[in-house]
């Protein structure tokens, strides 16, 4: 699912693989990783920043602060990570740290739809969709 484009924006903190972000007020072109309660605008590149046989490196993030960051968007499919269950073609919201878990339309701020089934700390397939009250 890696898609073959620029970087779309920059991380604002650490941010981790396949998590909701949203957008970062203190900088322009900038994304952090959403949390309970924000509307987020992507799900995080699923590939991490450097790949694991890098010597003296151990960082499993997406992107570290000021470094780019490929963020998927409206429409697009790509992997998220769960921290709750859900079941295929659930809508998802973020909660602490970019995680997915289920929410309820018209009521919750929504970042994604689920495409396949899963418990807390498995990636599934999902369909961006942005959508809150």
């Amino acid at each position: 699912m890696a898609r073959n484009v620029s970087p779309s924006f920059v991380a604002g903190s650490d941010i981790l693989p396949s998590r909701f972000v949203t957008p970062n007020i203190s900088l322009d072109h900038s994304v952090i990783a959403a949390t309970t309660g924000d509307l987020p605008i992507g799900v995080s590149q699923e590939y991490m920043q450097y790949a694991q046989f890098d010597i003296g490196i151990s960082n499993t993030n997406a992107a570290t602060s000021g470094q780019p960051v490929n963020v998927y968007t409206e429409g697009e499919e790509c992997l998220l990570e769960l921290g709750g269950t859900v079941t295929a073609g659930a809508l998802l919201k973020p909660s602490t740290g970019g995680v997915a878990i289920a929410g309820t339309a018209g009521t919750d701020k929504m970042g994604a739809r689920s495409l396949e089934a899963g418990v807390s700390g498995d990636i599934i397939r999902v369909q961006v969709h942005i959508d809150g009250p």
